[in-house]
């Protein structure tokens, strides 16, 4: 806990059921200081850059295909002193600290896993996802 209070836009209603338990509510869409873009497709890293109020900044976290364009208002950018960074990569340490803080036990993890699954089922899995699939675990 960095002592932020996330709030979540977007996303299916039984993913957002969950936010609370992770620390989050849902958000009114008043403006965030801070908007990590996490999902890697054109509208979700347009609408982070809608969300961003003045004066905040907008991680690109999830990637999108060489070639794809995002509009900015230069208007925005400059006057309301928008910050807009990318996030490419990882060392060994940033994986490390994510397994501890996945292994902390500061939240229930196992909830977000609804699925079950062999490796040779995982392409049919994502292929047709059911209306209630969130994560799923991998077994050999």
């Amino acid at each position: 806990d960095a002592g932020a209070r996330p709030e979540v836009f977007g996303g299916r209603p039984e993913r957002r059921a969950l936010v609370p338990a992770f620390g989050g509510s849902a958000g009114d869409g008043d403006g965030a200081d801070v908007v990590i873009e996490a999902a890697g497709t054109p509208e979700a890293w347009q609408r982070a850059l809608e969300l961003v109020r003045p004066g905040g900044s907008v991680l690109y976290f999830g990637g999108l295909a060489a070639g794809a364009e995002l509009r900015v208002d230069a208007y925005r950018l400059h006057y309301e002193e928008l910050t807009l960074r990318g996030s490419f990569h990882h060392a060994p340490r940033h994986v490390r600290a994510a397994l501890a803080f996945l292994a902390g036990g500061a939240y229930p993890w196992e909830r977000l896993i609804t699925h079950r699954v062999r490796l040779e089922d995982v392409a049919a899995l994502l292929a047709d996802p059911p209306p209630d699939y969130l994560k799923a675990a991998v077994f050999p």
